[in-house]
């Protein structure tokens, strides 16, 4: 069967099943959660970035399932480029291709709305299945952030990646 992904605007219900996706102690440990959210501030980070009218927040959806999100951290305007974050949270959808699809109807949408040039990906060193996506999606590593993140005792790096989009004038 064929993933048909799609990006949809975010909904009152989604709050629920991306707060049973954060939940999982793996998932917080890939993106970075330091600790476990509470319920109450998960519901006041899924109001914040619902009224969030300066970045992108998506459900990625297949098959009309919702699977994950997608969305921008940052998005600089006058710089054209934009932080971005991306993670199927049913771990039964990983490793599917649906990132990649979600990723490049993202990146369109970037494009097409904002005119961005760039986008960046941070990602911790310990991060591998990321690392491996963005590298094979064409990110390329821009720069390391030292002992960004204690992690059981031992501190990890973050590596900023970078995907060039419409500009090809800058190095």
């Amino acid at each position: 069967m064929t993933n048909s992904v799609e990006l949809r605007t975010p909904v009152f219900s989604d709050k629920f099943l991306i707060f049973e996706w954060i939940s999982n102690p793996n998932l917080q440990k890939m993106i970075g959660t330091k600790s476990a959210p509470t319920k109450e501030s998960h519901d006041v980070w899924f109001e914040n970035k619902l009224q969030d009218k300066d970045n992108v927040f998506k459900i990625i959806t297949t098959n009309s399932t919702p699977v994950g999100i997608i969305g921008t951290n940052v998005i600089d305007r006058k710089n054209k480029v934009a932080d971005i974050y991306i993670y199927v949270g049913d771990e039964n959808y990983r490793r599917k291709g649906i990132s990649k699809q979600a990723l490049t109807i993202l990146i369109s949408l970037l494009s097409s709305k904002y005119g961005l040039r760039k986008i960046t990906a941070n990602i911790f060193s310990y991060n591998q299945p990321s690392i491996s996506f963005f590298e094979n999606f064409g990110f390329v590593s821009e720069g390391v952030k030292s002992n960004k993140v204690c992690l059981e005792g031992k501190y990890y790096s973050q590596f900023v990646y970078t995907y060039k989009i419409n500009d090809t004038s800058f190095g």
